[in-house]
């Protein structure tokens, strides 16, 4: 998988990956939502968020936000630095992200 940037996070770094790298990260199901979600107006790019507590049941859940004018996320810097989750144990941070070309 080319790396294309890579970000700081409050807990390591996000790397930014093409569309067919970031998309093997999740089911197909999972692919088909994130490709529909990426066409709504004012998406600028998705994340993908994953627990990273290797003493969590939950570790390696993942999710995946979009962000942009019309979301609660704005900016992808909002989204390196926030977190998803309400207790601990079920804490995803962001590992890596999608830019869509220009255009």
């Amino acid at each position: 998988m080319p790396t294309l940037l890579k970000l700081k996070t409050p807990v390591g770094e996000a790397v930014e990956l093409g569309w067919e790298d970031f998309l093997a990260q999740f089911s197909p199901d999972a692919q088909r939502r994130i490709a529909i979600a990426l066409l709504q107006p004012g998406v600028s790019g998705v994340v993908c968020f994953r627990n990273l507590a290797m003493d969590s049941s939950h570790y390696g859940e993942q999710a995946a936000l979009v962000f942009g004018a019309g979301n609660t996320y704005k900016t992808l810097e909002e989204c390196l630095m926030g977190r998803l989750g309400d207790v601990p144990s079920r804490f995803k941070y962001p590992v890596s992200f999608y830019l869509p070309p220009a255009g």
